[in-house]
């Protein structure tokens, strides 16, 4: 695989946390494939993009302020596509309780017409607990046309 789709699958992976940051469902549900599948837990599969975006809207609908960063991660080229696995990091507040999830995504990724999207995500966390209390500030939206 070379640099320029490392960098591209990186970029989606980005892109998927900064909208989760941003509660920006168009922006979340681009970077998924029409056909893929999302695994949260061993009881909790979702299909194809309408069940996921479907999902994850109702999920964030739940949180007063979330946010989620992505850590280190790492792709390579299998078949005709891509795998990868990347750490992400969540602070997030819901019924008035702090809370942390610290996990890994396992990626299978696909092009489609020429950009790296995501086929397949899997998470697995490896912490959820809760937080000292601590107050949230929304993020400040970038000028521009970013």
């Amino acid at each position: 695989m070379d640099a320029a789709d490392r960098i591209a699958i990186a970029d989606v992976v980005a892109r998927y946390s900064d909208a989760v940051n941003a509660n920006d469902a168009a922006a979340w549900e681009e970077t998924w494939a029409e056909e893929c599948t999302w695994q949260l837990g061993p009881d909790r599969l979702l299909r194809g993009r309408d069940e996921v975006v479907a999902f994850w809207r109702a999920a964030m609908a739940s949180f007063e302020s979330v946010l989620q960063m992505v850590g280190h991660g790492r792709a390579r080229e299998e078949g005709d596509g891509a795998v990868g696995s990347w750490t992400v990091f969540e602070v997030g507040r819901r019924d008035g309780a702090n809370g942390l999830v610290i996990g890994c995504y396992q990626d299978r990724y696909t092009r489609q017409e020429g950009a790296w999207l995501f086929a397949e995500r899997r998470f697995t966390a490896t912490y959820r607990g809760g937080l000292p209390a601590g107050s949230f500030t929304a993020l400040p939206s970038l000028p521009g046309n970013f």
